[in-house]
């Protein structure tokens, strides 16, 4: 049988291997929980970071959600806001013209006010025929500005480019430089419909006498 002493040295062993157990099992547990921890951690700062950037989004998008209307309602408010056509008085040019000499006029147009007359009736007719009408037209512009580019006018402006002045020149017709161009070929366009006198021969003969007849100018 074992003494009281070797029972007691037994039981001492056995309390130090126990606690030793315990020791060296409580050491993975307390690395573990740290490892938890951390990663809790990291994982509450993320949360954080997705919070503040999803934060600042919706403030990005409430901005503009307030900006995108008052800019709609500015663009509306410009369109309402069209500028408005300049009156001009172009009957004054016209009642001018008609002030000058028969001298004057030549000079100016390069052609009599006779031969002037017949151009704007002819022009006239072949307007009217496609159904242009006149009065409709007159009506619109004063409206608009006030006068009208009338057939007439359009034949002063495009028979003095004719004659060598600038498009610049036509400030004093009472109309718009950047429409001189439209105004000009309009009406050269009309011209050619509504006068057509000018042919040129087509056979051999009539090219052969055409020919002698500048041979002796």
């Amino acid at each position: 049988m074992k003494s009281d002493e070797d029972s007691d040295l037994f039981s001492a062993d056995t309390d130090v291997t126990d606690t030793t157990e315990l020791i060296d099992i409580t050491k993975p547990n307390d690395g573990n929980a740290m490892e938890i921890q951390s990663n809790l951690r990291a994982l509450h700062d993320l949360f954080n970071v997705l919070m503040l950037q999803m934060c600042s989004l919706i403030e990005s998008l409430l901005a503009i959600s307030r900006i995108v209307p008052a800019v709609k309602k500015r663009r509306r408010a410009l369109k309402r806001k069209r500028k408005s056509n300049v009156h001009r008085d172009r009957r004054s040019v016209i009642r001018f013209i008609h002030s000058w000499s028969d001298d004057m006029f030549r000079r100016q147009f390069r052609v009599s006010r006779e031969d002037f007359l017949l151009l704007e009736n002819a022009i006239l007719e072949n307007m009217e025929r496609r159904g242009y009408d006149v009065d409709k037209h007159t009506s619109y512009a004063i409206r608009s500005s006030g006068s009208a580019i009338t057939l007439e006018l359009r034949l002063y402006i495009t028979l003095w480019i004719l004659s060598g002045a600038s498009y610049l020149d036509m400030i004093w017709y009472a109309v718009e430089v950047r429409s001189v161009p439209g105004i000009f070929w309009r009406t050269i366009c009309d011209l050619d419909e509504a006068v057509d006198n000018i042919n040129f021969p087509t056979d051999e003969v009539g090219l052969m006498q055409l020919v002698d007849n500048w041979s002796m100018k």
